[in-house]
């Protein structure tokens, strides 16, 4: 376990679960979060293609250069070379 992972299960002993803290949830459901990094926007805007919404352009993006799987039933984000999983 992690020391996020420890700290998070220690608040939560002696809290309680807070549904309000979604980045704890985040972190104990084994995830990690994905920076907006300049990099990345420049990745993002740089893409050829159909997809234009600025949002699922930052999610290809990133999972090009984390070697990420998108979860999504899409079929558009294949034409990215990003591996997906529906």
């Amino acid at each position: 376990m992690g020391n996020r992972d420890q700290v998070s299960a220690r608040q939560t002993a002696k809290h309680g679960s807070d549904d309000r803290d979604i980045e704890g949830h985040v972190w104990a459901e084994g995830f990690q979060l994905l920076a907006v990094t300049v990099r990345r926007a420049q990745r993002a805007g740089g893409l050829p293609g159909p997809r234009k919404d600025p949002f699922d352009r930052m999610l290809i993006a990133q999972a090009l250069e984390e070697g990420c799987t998108m979860i999504s039933n899409e079929a558009v984000f294949d034409r990215y070379g990003v591996p997906r999983s529906w």
